[in-house]
């Protein structure tokens, strides 16, 4: 296939790194082992992103799954992935469409209790068969600690967290 810019030679297709940037998350999504699609004539590269869908299941349960509380970007990415609007998650978390907004946003911190719900609901909808998530995850979480760069990588059976 020639160059979607230039036109003038073949996208030589290579595996490679891609930082994805995806709904808003203050840090890197790191793809390791993606189809990069590169011009030899200009330089122009376009990266696929295999099943995307399974990406961002991959990447909740990942987020759901650490030991650190949620960040305002998080909460709204996980919201987001159930399909549901502010207000219709203010109601099936039982609180004001206005309290989600300031989670959202960062203007007030989500309590514990509202963010092991966000974790059950979301870990529910993605991994409904293991059912000690609540026992395995939730007494290792801390009130305290960053989000550092997450790496996932495409297989034949969806993504995988790479090393």
């Amino acid at each position: 296939m020639k160059c979607y810019e230039c036109g003038k030679a073949e996208m030589e297709v290579l595996q490679g790194i891609h930082e994805y940037e995806v709904a808003g998350l203050p840090y890197p999504v790191v793809l390791v082992g993606v189809p990069i699609e590169r011009c030899s004539a200009c330089g122009e590269e376009t990266v696929t992103i295999p099943d995307p869908e399974g990406l961002h299941r991959l990447l909740a349960l990942n987020i759901v799954e650490a030991d650190r509380p949620l960040l305002p970007e998080e909460v709204r990415f996980l919201r987001k992935l159930l399909d549901k609007s502010a207000e219709d998650m203010a109601n099936v978390m039982g609180v004001d469409a206005k309290t989600l907004s300031r989670w959202e946003n960062g203007k007030q911190k989500m309590g514990k209790v509202a963010e092991r719900l966000l974790r059950l609901l979301i870990h529910q909808k993605l991994a409904p068969e293991s059912a000690t998530f609540a026992e395995d995850v939730f007494p290792r979480l801390h009130d305290e600690g960053e989000a550092g760069p997450v790496k996932f990588s495409p297989s034949d059976g969806g993504w995988n967290q790479a090393a």
